[in-house]
């Protein structure tokens, strides 16, 4: 019930919603999950979905959990949130699951619930935002509401970080689009992924962390390069068409005519065809 969807910048979408499949019989007690769909429609992660939330060690299984709130990770996958009845009051939990289906974290946003003789306060009704800017630490903005008995209802908010967040082109899912204009742009591989297990060899081996571009042909001859004087290490090149999930190598290059940097040209690229390349 009450499902909630974001898109996984791949053309399908991440959808999260709440499912009573683990309650007893007569108890609506459900839990939070999420599955990932294609654009075709497909599932993409496990049958089922994947278990959200974080529950107390020693219980059998989460709590209740309610109002599930969903954005983009901006690295093709989701955090969810909800209200969490996974100790002895209901707290905000929030789980960041990737593009291939793993948790990479599920975490109490808030939980005040230490014992059943200090059960602490409902938090409740999460809202949950992108933050645009991007501001230090990365990550999205959760609010919620809390029951105070003393003071009625009060309003609060948390920032969920995204530790050690890698470039926003880390994967070919969330390539940047480059414009067939001739018009550089700056980029960096600092604490990008190595891409060996999902793109396949292309003229050069893939043996460093990489970021992903995405061109749209125009029926011209297009050069892709790293040759810049604002290139400070040695580039490789790899170029690719078809689907992220179904890449087949175009070119690939590393040191152009004895150079350091590489430069691959694709001949002849029809109009609206798409090309993904990565740099390494």
């Amino acid at each position: 019930s009450t499902p909630v969807i974001t898109h996984d910048n791949d053309d399908g979408a991440i959808i999260a919603w709440l499912d009573p499949r683990n309650a007893m019989p007569g108890i609506n007690d459900p839990d939070a999950f999420a599955q990932r769909i294609d654009a075709n429609g497909v599932t993409q992660w496990t049958y089922g979905g994947i278990l959200l939330p974080p529950y107390i060690v020693g219980q059998a299984a989460p709590g209740t959990q309610s109002g599930v709130q969903i954005v983009p990770d901006g690295r093709g996958g989701a955090v969810v949130t909800c209200g969490d009845r996974g100790g002895w009051s209901t707290d905000i939990s929030a789980t960041r699951v990737s593009h291939d289906g793993v948790k990479l974290f599920s975490v109490w946003v808030f939980s005040d619930s230490y014992s059943a003789g200090d059960p602490g306060k409902d938090q409740f009704s999460p809202l949950i935002v992108h933050d645009p800017f991007e501001a230090s630490p990365s990550g999205p903005v959760i609010a919620y509401i809390e029951n105070d008995p003393s003071t009625e209802w009060d309003i609060y908010a948390n920032k969920v970080e995204l530790s050690d967040e890698p470039p926003a082109n880390d994967t070919c899912y969330v390539a940047e689009t480059l414009p067939v204009d001739g018009v550089g742009v700056r980029g960096n591989t600092g604490h990008a992924t190595i891409d060996d297990a999902v793109a396949p060899f292309c003229g050069t081996s893939i043996d460093g962390p990489g970021v992903w571009y995405r061109t749209v042909g125009d029926g011209t001859t297009l050069t892709a390069t790293t040759c810049n004087a604002l290139t400070d290490y040695d580039t490789k090149l790899n170029v690719y068409c078809g689907s992220c999930d179904d890449l087949v190598c175009v070119a690939g290059n590393d040191d152009q005519l004895g150079g350091s940097d590489p430069a691959c040209s694709i001949s002849s690229v029809p109009a609206g065809a798409n090309r993904a390349s990565t740099v390494s």
